[in-house]
């Protein structure tokens, strides 16, 4: 099994295989935010589909990013909702 955590403070999210002792970043780069597709400020939530696309809910950009499976490492998002500012209405 493998459990996935996003971590608002890294600005990532971490892939953990049940009793390994290091994850494996597939969204983000760690400690390093940005608006970039590839990058993520402060991931809130995360929902993996049965595909194993990932749906990440992107707080500091105001946006929601889909993070596709078939990607390598799921190096890099594509905005689905949101416009990356603040108080802009979508």
């Amino acid at each position: 099994y493998t459990l996935y955590i996003n971590d608002f403070s890294l600005h990532t999210v971490t892939a953990w295989q049940i009793g390994a002792t290091t994850g494996t970043i597939v969204a983000g780069m760690n400690s390093t935010q940005g608006s970039l597709p590839s990058l993520l400020y402060a991931p809130w939530d995360i929902i993996r589909d049965k595909y194993g696309n990932f749906y990440v809910s992107d707080c500091g950009n105001h946006r929601l990013q889909l993070f596709c499976a078939t990607q390598s490492l799921f190096s890099s998002g594509t905005t689905i909702a949101g416009t990356g500012l603040a108080a802009a209405s979508a």
